[in-house]
């Protein structure tokens, strides 16, 4: 409708040919239809409800408060199982911390992560080659059933600052961490 005045308001005057009518009809429909797709994307309406209420509960984990003071450039995420290639879904987050305080950072979180309720459940410390450095943490809690809890450093020894993150992952059937 917005349209067909703008079409009439620059000097078109009295009945418009039915070829001006249905191009601005067209218009009108697809750009309609594009704003329909787009929202039905962003808001996860084409994803399971279950999904949706499952990343909802999980966003409020307590666990997910516990940051290293040194963390910085902290960046949440959120991926529903249905929109992830792999069906897994994420809530977590993940920043940046000096490589000086890595042990201490990993001392943290394996004091941390279970005074909130999570169970230690696998440790690898890969030093990897001299290029990349590995650690993970992966915790179970029994009020997350099919939940695992992964704590990861990643980074080059040599470089100022290492990758952090805290993500609680999930998908429809369940996980655990390897090797369970």
């Amino acid at each position: 409708m917005l349209a067909l005045v703008g079409v009439i308001d620059h000097g078109e005057v009295g009945v418009l040919p039915k070829v001006t009518v249905l191009r601005v009809v067209l218009v009108s429909v697809f750009v309609g239809a594009s704003v329909a797709g787009c929202g039905s994307a962003v808001t996860g309406e084409r994803c399971p409800a279950a999904e949706s209420a499952r990343v909802e509960a999980l966003r409020t984990e307590s666990v997910l408060a516990e940051v290293f003071p040194a963390v910085v450039d902290r960046r949440e995420e959120v991926t529903l199982p249905c929109d992830d290639s792999g069906g897994i879904g994420h809530v977590g987050w993940n920043g940046y911390v000096p490589t000086a305080d890595r042990d201490r950072v990993a001392a943290f979180y394996r004091e941390r992560v279970p005074a909130s309720g999570w169970t230690p459940r696998l440790e690898v410390d890969d030093p990897g080659s001299s290029e990349i450095h590995t650690t993970r943490h992966c915790y179970t809690a029994d009020r997350h059933p099919g939940v695992a809890l992964r704590v990861d450093l990643w980074g080059n020894p040599r470089e100022p600052t290492t990758l952090v993150s805290l993500d609680l992952e999930f998908s429809s059937t369940g996980l655990d961490c390897p090797g369970e």
